[in-house]
C-alpha cells in the first residue's frame, strides 16, 4: 500500500485507473515462442508484468513501474497478446498460483521513475530500493 507520510505541496498526481489483472507463466502456452524472455529481452523472473498494447500506446511503457493494489510493486518488461485491453499480466513462476488468483480487476498507479518520488515525498518499496511516499491507494 502507498502510504500518507510526509505531504507536500506541489508533488506530481500519479495516474490511476481500475484495470484487469491476470497472472502469466512462462510457458509456451500463455505466451510466444520464446517464453523465458520478455519484450524487452530480459529474462522473465519474479518483480515483472506485461501490459496490453492500448496501454503501452497511452505512456504506460517497458522501463516503467506500476504499483497494483494489493498486489506489489512491478516493472513493466512484457507485451501482451493484441486481444487483450486495459491489462496487466503479472510474471510467476507457479501456475498453481497463477490459477488460485484468478483473473480480478483493482487499482493500478503508474509511476514513471520510482527516484524521481523522492523529493516530492513518496515512500515506495520496490526490491532493495525505498523511496518516501505521500497518498493513499487502496
Amino acid at each position: 500500500m502507498i502510504k500518507l507520510l510526509h505531504p507536500q505541496k506541489n508533488y506530481p498526481s500519479l495516474e490511476k485507473r481500475k484495470l484487469k489483472i491476470t497472472y502469466y507463466t512462462n510457458r509456451v502456452e500463455e505466451t510466444d515462442s520464446t517464453p523465458s524472455i520478455t519484450a524487452t529481452g530480459t529474462k522473465v523472473r519474479d518483480g515483472i508484468v506485461g501490459v496490453s498494447r492500448d496501454l503501452l500506446k497511452q505512456g504506460w511503457t517497458h522501463g516503467k513501474y506500476i504499483y497494483v493494489a494489493n498486489e506489489g510493486i512491478y516493472r513493466i518488461e512484457d507485451t501482451m497478446n493484441a486481444k487483450h485491453k486495459q491489462s496487466i499480466d503479472i510474471f510467476t513462476f507457479s501456475l498453481k498460483y497463477a490459477r488460485t488468483k484468478g483473473t480480478f480487476k483493482t487499482d493500478v498507479i503508474l509511476i514513471d521513475d520510482p527516484s524521481k518520488l523522492l523529493k516530492y515525498g513518496y515512500y515506495v518499496n520496490i526490491g532493495e530500493y525505498y523511496y518516501a511516499k505521500t497518498k493513499t491507494y487502496n
